[in-house]
């Protein structure tokens, strides 16, 4: 009589199977979290460059005159006349505006708080528009940024926390994703935070911040190489030769 053979897994060579699941598992979710990371950063990124060429396009309407980052100022979440709505007729498309990465994931593009994506505070101004020909150089001077508020009134110390690495992962956790401006060193510097809010650009996407300058052109960068850097005026990279809170010119 011949012998029917053996078909069922022992219990140790079921614990060995699921180990060696279990250690694949812990070898390839990093990497698909980083693959998604990056995807949702080339998409941040992509959504940056046609914030900018939508800006672009105003200003060749507008006799080179800069995009301003809203006309009238209403404090809530209503678009009103910002940014976010005065480029619409170019762009055509509020998503562009998001960032796929942004802390505050409930929000939409209706709600121009949250956005994730905003624009330089110091150079736009309040329904105003500055002159192209005023920027001395327009390819350094960023114009939009990732963006997120690590605090309101009160919050000088968590900007100083910040301002000494903001590239880390020990950096402060952004507490929403504020989307009409960020503030900049020259606002930062001078104590804003103690008296306003504290919404800057982050590096959200793998510990790098996606920019749009004032020619158009976009990148990821760290933001120590930008943001004070030893020798330089902190307002090298964001105020174009103007001085902050002055929306007049």
């Amino acid at each position: 009589m011949r012998l029917r053979s053996r078909t069922a897994f022992t219990l140790i060579e079921l614990l060995v199977v699921i180990a060696i699941i279990a250690i694949l598992a812990a070898i390839l979710f990093p990497v698909f979290a980083k693959a998604r990371e990056a995807a949702r950063k080339t998409s941040c990124l992509n959504n940056i460059k046609q914030c900018a060429l939508g800006a672009g396009m105003y200003a060749q309407d507008y006799d080179e005159k800069l995009l301003p980052s809203w006309m009238e100022y209403q404090p809530d979440n209503g678009l009103g006349r910002t940014w976010i709505a005065i480029i619409q007729p170019y762009v055509k498309n509020k998503g562009i505006t998001l960032c796929p990465s942004r802390e505050t994931q409930d929000q939409n593009p209706n709600d121009t708080w949250e956005t994730g994506i905003a624009m330089n505070h110091d150079n736009l101004g309040w329904g105003s528009s500055i002159p192209l020909s005023g920027i001395r150089r327009p390819a350094g001077i960023i114009q939009f940024a990732d963006s997120g508020a690590l605090g309101w009134g009160g919050s000088q110390n968590i900007y100083n926390i910040y301002k000494a690495d903001p590239d880390s992962d020990k950096a402060p956790i952004p507490i929403a994703s504020r989307g009409i401006y960020f503030r900049s060193p020259g606002q930062m510097e001078v104590g804003a935070g103690d008296w306003c809010d504290t919404v800057v650009p982050v590096s959200r996407h793998s510990q790098t911040c996606n920019v749009a300058y004032l020619d158009g052109h976009v990148k990821a960068i760290k933001l120590a190489s930008v943001w004070i850097r030893p020798g330089e005026n902190f307002d090298t990279y964001w105020n174009g030769e103007r001085q902050a809170f002055n929306p007049s010119h």
